[in-house]
């Protein structure tokens, strides 16, 4: 596997951290949690070495494992919420698998070469970060 040139991967935990005060900061706005997506990318890519490819392979999986994080722990707050948890697990574990064969087939645009990667992390980071917004803003605005 091709590793990340250093200093992309010299970033502390700043870059989930920065995806999650953004998401904080966002309360129940569509738009504004719609403008998190990508909040530590750009910065992670503009650093030497982010717009290579590993660079950027890194950089997107940064971006997914602070989206991940939140999913997470939407997804925790979504199957204690009562009746419909049944109904919710099927529905993640399908998202997942959708978003899994989806993010190859994005991939296969690019097959062999070294886009391939570049896309399916892409992607991996934007569904992900779809998913935790549509759950995160669900919940939000559910009593209003």
């Amino acid at each position: 596997s091709l590793a990340a040139p250093g200093p992309v991967f010299a970033q502390t935990q700043s870059s989930t951290d920065t995806v999650a005060a953004c998401v904080a900061a966002a309360g129940a706005s569509r738009a504004a949690l719609d403008a998190c997506k990508g909040a530590m990318l750009e910065p992670c890519i503009e650093t030497p070495g982010g717009e290579t490819t590993g660079g950027m392979v890194g950089c997107y999986d940064r971006e997914a494992r602070a989206w991940t994080a939140l999913l997470d722990a939407a997804v925790t707050r979504a199957q204690a919420s009562g009746s419909r948890t049944a109904f919710f697990t099927q529905s993640q574990d399908a998202w997942r698998a959708w978003r899994q064969v989806e993010c190859r087939y994005q991939a296969s645009y690019y097959e062999g070469g070294s886009l391939a990667r570049v896309l399916a992390a892409s992607c991996f980071a934007d569904l992900t970060a779809d998913r935790a917004i549509a759950l995160i803003y669900a919940e939000r605005t559910e009593d209003q």
